[in-house]
């Protein structure tokens, strides 16, 4: 699905694109898919 996400984004000119997760969400799944780390909110409350 984000495979296709991003093909269509390419398609339709965009040329940047973000998500934002919290460490529950498997923000390796992002890093994985070649997504960087922008930044880190470390004073989120639990």
């Amino acid at each position: 699905m984000l495979h296709e996400a991003e093909r269509l984004g390419k398609e339709l000119g965009c040329t940047f694109t973000h998500t934002c997760t919290f460490t529950y969400q498997s923000p390796n799944f992002y890093k994985n898919m070649g997504y960087e780390v922008l930044g880190v909110n470390d004073e989120y409350p639990d």
